[in-house]
């Protein structure tokens, strides 16, 4: 959040992936920095300003994480006691919860609503299946860049996970038509959105959408949940995976599991095969790996192996984001207002 004085008041904006491009835009444009500098922060650029007025007008700006101050207000701000407040979604609350929240807010006292949320079990309502970039790298030498995951982050790899949500990416490589995407993203418009939106999407393109929810750290099953347009006819079906706030079209891949779990062993003895040879080695007899070519494994299972075999490395929204915005907040951090 980006919060600054103007004319005695404070004003805020959220600063993010998809609107860095207007505060490039003014930085450039008021001679904060030079052509060459805005070229080198690998940002595209957008025509409109970031800021109400010019910068010159400002007299303060603040900036806060949002990930480290999730749920911070511009009344924490005015009184200068920015402070970290967890999330509350009352959206996933039943009736009955709702109506006690609400009666606790009107006796005034916070200590009893945050009893509430402690008693209801705060965190689970912190989980919504909505969709996301993957929050992990890939550190098996695979590509898997038609899912939105990735083997490395850098400048290329940031642009193509954060200039479409992971639903559109996803219905991208299904092929659909350049006219529905656009339409899909104009309904999503921001990185994250409920499922409820993937209805609305079905609703409007006449598209069925087969969703499978897979889950690696708990003891549930998979399930699959359907959406088929309510007032058209379905002119298509497409699969998709969600798996940790993650879309992916759902098919089959041209590997086996035996081949993730033995990658190492596989390595050692056939170095010199390419890696989509070795990709389909399914078991190994008489001392000799044995390939076959015709072997393919569905998403889910090659996604649950690599998780079980630990080749998902965790990575932040606040790592991802670095790569476009530490120029930008250094620059903003040294204007001289």
């Amino acid at each position: 959040m980006v919060c600054y004085k103007l004319g005695g008041k404070y004003e805020c904006s959220t600063l993010n992936l998809n609107n860095i491009g207007t505060l490039l835009h003014q930085l450039l444009k008021e001679n904060f920095i030079s052509e060459i500098e805005a070229n080198a922060a690998g940002i595209v650029e957008m025509h409109y300003d970031f800021f109400l007025t010019n910068i010159k007008n400002l007299t303060e700006i603040k900036m806060y994480d949002l990930t480290e101050y999730e749920g911070l207000t511009m009344s924490d701000v005015k009184k200068g006691k920015p402070k970290k407040r967890p999330y509350r979604d009352e959206s996933t609350l039943t009736n009955d919860q709702k109506a006690i929240l609400e009666a606790l807010k009107q006796t005034g006292n916070p200590a009893l609503i945050e009893s509430f949320w402690k008693d209801n079990g705060e965190k689970k309502f912190y989980k919504k299946r909505s969709g996301q970039f993957w929050k992990y790298l890939c550190t098996l030498p695979i590509n898997l860049e038609r899912y939105q995951i990735f083997n490395e982050l850098n400048k290329r790899t940031a642009t193509l996970m954060t200039e479409d949500n992971c639903f559109v990416y996803a219905c991208i490589q299904a092929g659909v038509d350049g006219e529905t995407i656009d339409h899909m993203r104009e309904v999503i418009r921001v990185r994250d959105f409920p499922q409820s939106k993937v209805q609305e999407i079905s609703d409007a393109t006449g598209i069925a959408f087969n969703v499978t929810i897979g889950y690696f750290n708990d003891s549930r099953h998979n399930e699959i949940k359907r959406y088929i347009p309510k007032e058209c006819e379905t002119v298509r079906t497409i699969d998709l995976l969600l798996v940790e706030d993650h879309y992916m079209l759902n098919e089959r891949l041209p590997m086996t599991t035996y081949f993730i779990r033995n990658y190492i062993e596989i390595l050692k003895a056939c170095g010199g095969m390419n890696i989509e040879k070795q990709m389909k080695i399914y078991t190994k007899r008489e001392n000799k790996y044995i390939v076959r070519y015709d072997r393919t494994t569905p998403l889910w299972d090659v996604m649950k192996t690599l998780w079980e075999c630990k080749y998902f490395e965790p990575i932040s929204y606040g790592e991802l984001s670095h790569i476009r915005l530490t120029y930008i907040n250094r620059t903003l951090h040294h204007l001289k207002i």
